[in-house]
């Protein structure tokens, strides 16, 4: 049963047939491994047996017997050192034929001894020679039947010699002749189970072979498969990051432009599509990042209750939008070693999700110490989750409030994030829930025991004013470029805008501009150049490290940690009012 499950498998997975030639070199392979066996054993046999009965026949005769034994031995051995060596230069039918000739030419030497040696008038003689040669006949089955030819040819002249010997004697050891013809016939057919159960045992491992190469080729493909799929993502989210992008800043540039209360609702209309959009691009996107294995984690210490009090404060809006209590517990002086990035994310996720799912009360985050470790708790007082769909929300694209597929809720990657970005940091999510009362999501993350101070997180304002700020933006994108350029403006910023490093430049050499207080570039641009090489010439032109930012939709680690070693903030595609405020108003931090 286990040996059609397994072909079924086989075929299933789409390989090859059977190959017969494989097999047949598998079974000589088994009976050369096992070779040495029988032919040493037929060296020691001999040569204890002439020992033993020595005396019943001339020792000339003896000599030649004895001599023919090992000569053949030596022959035999040589093959079997042959095959070892070039196994694959010849056909397993010319090697099995070859061992089944040794085979047969001892077989016929162990068949003369009964003729010349047996002395019927001596039990000792009689049985020492029967005992001797159907123990070979007898041992010789697990060697030489893998290839059965090799056994007959040598059970059957060795057995029948002994059988036509005593045959030749008549009276009782008629009987005993027999009797060894019976042997001989058991010992022939066992040979032939064996040799079918070596051939079976063969054949499964040559099937899980086949099967494993199979299962192996299938592994890399859904690895190239995965790789080019988040290649794909990857340029498909810096494709659609640069409209999305211009299309946030044209909306923050039409707010203050519009006058009436129907205009205005349908701004905010097209902002929430925007921003659904966005997010939903943001959530494929770090599955892809995620799967792929292109997040890593960047450790450091830090103190727990800013990086809380962060992520609360930037979610409390949504919470006040749905009239919801937003409350935040925390402990004193509890360090953790963590990514910030990372936490927030996590922290972040499941208050968006608390708060999605919440329509009265309200939603309690809170930490507790437990002895070396930490345990962030978020509780809401939704409708609550049901066992079976609990087991299943940390799954992606479940949703257990959202039957209608409602965009506005997201596509169900939230809580699947979460999980993945638990698990590269090492910490334990878990939830739990009641119908009708609420459900809590945790985290739980180990200590900071370290003496050394931990960093406190701050949170920049956007409420500052701008006006005044020299701000150079560069990108290829003249959507992006004519948003940026409104935008700013209305903030009171003076604009400086270029599709290019070479056009900034020749701008900048032709007019007397005075240093700029932001320096903000697209990563890539055209011609293969970079944001980093553009900032790069600014800098050098003014002579100073200026303030400078990489705005991308390019969300690969690698462009992260250049803009990073290269003195840049990094900020994906598309960019948050608030963030981009808050990003310029630290230019004098």
């Amino acid at each position: 049963m286990a040996e059609t499950r397994e072909g079924s498998l086989i075929e299933q997975t789409g390989s090859a047939p059977r190959d017969e030639s494989r097999e047949s070199l598998e079974l000589v392979r088994h009976l050369y491994l096992n070779g040495p066996i029988p032919i040493l054993a037929n060296i020691v046999s001999s040569s204890v047996l002439a020992a033993m009965v020595w005396d019943d026949v001339d020792a000339i005769i003896w000599g030649y017997w004895l001599g023919a034994q090992v000569m053949l031995a030596s022959v035999r051995m040589g093959l079997v050192l042959a095959f070892k060596r070039d196994e694959r230069k010849r056909t397993p039918s010319w090697w099995g034929g070859w061992f089944a000739v040794g085979a047969l030419c001892s077989g016929c030497l162990w068949g003369l001894l009964p003729l010349f040696a047996m002395q019927t008038g001596s039990t000792f003689n009689v049985l020492s020679i029967m005992l001797v040669m159907y123990g070979m006949i007898s041992g010789s089955v697990a060697s030489n039947s893998a290839v059965y030819p090799a056994y007959l040819g040598y059970a059957v002249p060795a057995g029948g010699g002994l059988v036509f010997r005593l045959a030749m004697e008549g009276g009782d050891y008629g009987y005993l002749s027999g009797l060894m013809a019976v042997f001989l016939l058991v010992n022939l057919a066992f040979a032939w189970n064996h040799r079918s159960l070596v051939r079976s045992v063969i054949r499964k491992r040559l099937d899980n072979e086949r099967l494993l190469k199979v299962l192996d080729e299938r592994r890399r493909q859904a690895e190239k498969a995965s790789r080019d799929k988040s290649r794909f993502l990857a340029s498909v989210s810096h494709d659609l990051r640069q409209p999305l992008h211009a299309l946030d800043l044209f909306h923050g540039s039409l707010a203050g432009r519009l006058s009436s209360e129907d205009q205005r609702e349908l701004l905010e209309l097209a902002r929430r599509s925007s921003r659904s959009l966005a997010e939903m691009l943001g959530e494929l996107m770090d599955v892809a990042r995620l799967d792929a294995g292109k997040v890593e984690a960047r450790v450091r210490k830090l103190r727990l209750a800013p990086l809380m009090r962060e992520c609360v404060e930037e979610l409390r809006p949504l919470a006040v939008g749905k009239e919801l209590s937003l409350h935040l517990r925390i402990p004193r002086g509890v360090c953790v070693e963590t990514d910030p990035v990372l936490l927030k994310r996590i922290l972040r996720n499941l208050l968006a999700n608390a708060i999605q799912h919440t329509d009265t009360g309200g939603v309690l985050v809170g930490a507790r110490r437990r002895g070396s470790t930490v345990r962030i708790e978020v509780h809401d007082t939704g409708p609550g989750i049901d066992e079976e769909s609990l087991g299943k929300v940390f799954d992606e694209f479940y949703q257990v409030h959202n039957p209608e597929r409602d965009r506005e809720k997201g596509l169900g990657l939230g809580l699947a994030i979460v999980r993945r970005l638990a698990g590269l940091l090492g910490c334990e999510v878990e939830a739990r829930s009641r119908l009708g009362r609420g459900s809590c999501f945790a985290v739980t993350m180990p200590v900071c025991e370290s003496l050394m101070p931990c960093e406190e997180t701050d949170v920049v304002g956007d409420d500052a004013s701008l006006a005044g700020l020299f701000v150079v933006v560069v990108d290829d994108d003249r959507a992006i470029l004519e948003g940026m350029r409104r935008r700013l403006r209305d903030w009171g910023c003076e604009v400086l805008l270029a599709e290019g490093g070479r056009a900034l430049m020749e701008e900048l050499g032709s007019h007397a501009y005075l240093q700029p207080d932001w320096v903000i570039c697209d990563y890539r641009l055209r011609d293969g150049e970079t944001g980093l090489d553009v900032v790069a010439a600014v800098r050098r032109h003014f002579g100073a490290s200026l303030p400078a930012a990489i705005v991308s939709g390019d969300v690969h680690p690698d462009v992260r940690r250049a803009a990073e070693a290269a003195g840049c903030v990094f900020v994906e595609k598309p960019v948050e009012e608030g963030r981009l405020r808050g990003l310029l108003a630290s230019a004098g931090d």
